[in-house]
């Protein structure tokens, strides 16, 4: 590819040089996309305005075929994310997302679904969805895409199907029965309900807080396939989430 426009998301941005940015956007045709966008800061209109995180974009680009950073050329907003900067606990959210994108997408691979999925939870946050239901939301389907989340319904280990009473054990990435693991942090059968009903349902439908287990299972698990610290999960965590 050498020019092309398409739609993407802002993951990354980060100020060079004097009035550049260097950006990372996902596109749903080519994934991750990482390049500077020229003259973007600074004048009477600087187009860095267009390049929040998190906001949904239309993108003119230029890839040179051997080298490593594109050429952002012109990005044209189409949903703003401006409105998350009102409220903290959106603000951080909004981080963790993008930076659950830029850990979890493909530079350079189509990435549509997980595109759709970003676009879905832009769209919850600037509604009423809850943020750490939004920012869950997107760990489980993250996790899911990208072929980390283990059976829901099933031991890990021995295979055993849970029952309705079952105490779950979430030690280290899977899920495990009483007798495979009896002494790990447990989830409850209305951990995994939960989990269940936002493989059903659109992020819109998010009406409350996961429970605390499951978020800390979420992290962990999240944490343990990005194989590096999430810094913008963990200060959220710190500091967002009250």
């Amino acid at each position: 590819m050498t020019d092309f426009t398409d739609e993407g998301l802002i993951l990354d941005t980060l100020n060079y040089r004097d009035r550049d940015l260097l950006l990372s956007v996902l596109t749903p045709h080519y994934g991750v996309v990482r390049g500077v966008f020229r003259r973007a800061r600074g004048g009477r209109a600087p187009r860095a305005a267009a390049a929040q995180l998190l906001s949904q974009v239309r993108c003119s680009i230029h890839q040179h075929p051997s080298a490593d950073m594109a050429s952002f050329r012109d990005i044209d907003p189409i949903l703003s994310s401006f409105g998350l900067t009102t409220d903290l606990k959106k603000t951080t959210v909004a981080a963790a997302v993008a930076e659950l994108f830029l850990v979890f997408c493909p530079q350079g691979e189509p990435a549509s679904r997980r595109y759709r999925l970003g676009v879905a939870i832009l769209n919850a946050l600037l509604g009423d969805v809850s943020p750490d239901g939004a920012l869950a939301y997107t760990q489980l389907w993250l996790l899911k895409l990208s072929g980390f989340l283990p059976p829901l319904d099933s031991c890990s280990n021995c295979g055993a199907q849970f029952t309705d009473s079952a105490v779950i054990s979430s030690l280290g990435e899977g899920l495990h029965c009483q007798d495979c693991a009896p002494s790990g942090p447990s989830l409850g059968r209305h951990d995994l309900d939960v989990l269940q009903s936002w493989i059903q349902a659109p992020p819109s439908g998010i009406s409350c807080d996961p429970p605390p287990a499951l978020s800390r299972w979420l992290d962990r698990i999240s944490q343990d396939a990005a194989e590096r610290r999430l810094k913008a999960l963990h200060f959220h965590r710190r500091h967002g989430a009250t």
